[in-house]
């Protein structure tokens, strides 16, 4: 008996040491933002020793193409493409590319850039993206391959 009452006293909380602090949240959101802009610059400088243009978007991230002259598609439009990602030194992260097909535009949230392009991109094109971490998969990562904070190459088809 002794035995079960010990196991169900409750155990206290224990914050980290020096506490949570009361600037947490602004302290994150600090960080998030100086991690942006320096991935900003880290895909500025990439680009320039690239032989290929790229073209930044109005949503944060880079594009081999310039979208903003395609029309915009809606939430909930049919769309169909696929798409492979690899980090900046280009090694592929996955063997296979990521595919969609008969998907909803506006359901597949994880990577807020594709979704973008995707709304600018006609069918049968490919683009290459350049994407910050806070628009593919942020300081999560994907909990397989893709760790937390890492910017993105993604190779980018539509069907």
């Amino acid at each position: 008996m002794i035995i079960v009452l010990a196991a169900c006293h409750e155990k206290p909380v224990v914050l980290p040491q020096g506490g949570l602090g009361e600037h947490a949240p602004a302290s994150s959101k600090e960080r998030a933002a100086d991690l942006y802009r320096l991935e900003r610059q880290q895909i500025q400088q990439w680009i320039s020793l690239q032989g290929e243009k790229f073209y930044p978007t109005a949503a944060g991230y880079w594009s081999s193409e310039p979208l903003s002259t395609h029309p915009i598609k809606s939430d909930g439009d049919p769309v169909s493409y696929e798409f492979s990602v690899s980090d900046f030194d280009q090694a592929p992260i996955y063997s296979q590319p990521i595919v969609v097909t008969d998907g909803k535009l506006g359901s597949y949230a994880e990577i807020m850039a594709v979704d973008h392009a995707i709304r600018h991109l006609e069918s049968h094109k490919t683009v290459t993206l350049l994407v910050p971490s806070a628009l593919a998969y942020g300081t999560a990562g994907d909990e397989k391959k893709i760790g937390p904070d890492l910017p993105l190459i993604i190779h980018l088809n539509t069907r």
